[in-house]
């Protein structure tokens, strides 16, 4: 499950699915493998709590930042709105973008 985070929160529709995955933990099936990734949410954090057989890991390492600073450095550098702000602020837009990024 993929930015289990993102799911929809409205009507508890995130609750349920975590319910239906604590239920499915609980049935203990052999060979049952399942992957969550998310960044850290408490309610979240509670089926990770679950699935930590293995252990979450983190996936944000310096290759994934350089990687997302380089993109956000060509994505400005193609914004024509952009290309005409001074250089220094133009840095310091891409230095901000990239130090929030965290990995994502």
């Amino acid at each position: 499950m993929d930015a289990l985070d993102e799911y929809q929160i409205i009507a508890g529709e995130r609750d349920k699915l975590l319910k239906v995955v604590q239920t499915l933990l609980g049935m203990n099936v052999p060979n049952l493998q399942i992957l969550v990734t998310s960044p850290k949410v408490s309610d979240v954090e509670h089926v990770h709590g679950l699935l930590r057989k293995v252990g979450p890991f983190g996936i944000r390492n310096a290759d994934a930042d350089r990687d997302i600073a380089k993109y956000i450095e060509v994505e400005i550098s193609r914004a024509e709105v952009i290309e005409q702000w001074p250089y220094i602020l133009r840095k310091e837009v891409e230095k901000e973008l990239g130090s929030r990024a965290h990995g994502m």
